[in-house]
């Protein structure tokens, strides 16, 4: 909404208390006619009011197959009183660990997010946050190659070269018994066949992780399995 000669931009602090999400076709109505009394918001009026410190306590609507959601606090009624528009909201479900209070968390994943924020582990260097592009080719310059992916659980995969060891890329960090040879990044991962942007949790945990530099050698990469097999 634009605000006519505002000598400053306030705004309003909010706590999402509840995350409701709609039907593709009832969340386009919804949208469209914010003022009726609905069902879904009368469960939850309860839970919307502006507190004494004027935090504006609320309800996410969100739909499948959009992007978008939208915030209400009805202040005891049946009807989005007050509402704004929260752009990417499934992205910021994920990066506020709002995730347990949604029912279909399929509906979620099965979203392609068009950039993630991952960790970008270089030989010699502290591990970076980055939001990238979540296409393979981002992935691949991030590499330099062809890719492979390394589970390490069930909410993050690690990135690295297909080729790092053949080609003799720099010796980056011990995974297990293992040496990761070149840039990795880490993405998050979910039950959905994209990867997706890290948690806030997991991000702490593997900046932890491969916080600390390496000084290694190419010998210390061992030497790749090949078997050479031939035919008369």
């Amino acid at each position: 909404m634009f605000v006519k000669k505002e000598v400053e931009l306030i705004s309003t602090p909010s706590k999402v208390e509840n995350i409701v999400h709609l039907s593709e076709k009832d969340f386009n109505y919804f949208s469209k006619h914010l003022l009726h009394d609905y069902e879904f918001i009368e469960e939850h009026k309860e839970s919307m009011f502006k507190d004494e410190h004027g935090v504006q306590h609320c309800l996410l609507v969100i739909g499948e197959d959009h992007d978008e959601g939208i915030l209400v606090q009805s202040e005891g009624s049946s009807y989005a009183r007050y509402s704004a528009l929260l752009p990417n909201a499934k992205m910021w479900i994920k990066q506020n660990d709002l995730m347990d209070m949604v029912d279909d968390v399929w509906m979620i994943n099965k979203q392609k997010e068009d950039k993630i924020r991952v960790v970008i582990v270089e030989p010699e260097q502290p591990p970076r946050v980055e939001i990238i592009d979540n296409t393979l080719e981002a992935k691949q310059k991030i590499v330099d190659g062809y890719i492979e992916v390394i589970g390490l659980s069930e909410t993050a995969d690690l990135i690295c070269n297909d080729e790092g060891k053949l080609i003799g890329l720099l010796p980056n960090r011990r995974l297990g018994n293992d040496v990761i040879a070149g840039t990795f990044l880490i993405v998050g991962a979910n039950d959905s066949e994209y990867f997706c942007s890290l948690s806030d949790e997991d991000i702490e945990k593997y900046q932890e992780q491969f916080q600390e530099i390496e000084h290694m050698t190419m010998d210390d990469i061992s030497e790749p399995q090949v078997r050479i097999i031939g035919f008369d």
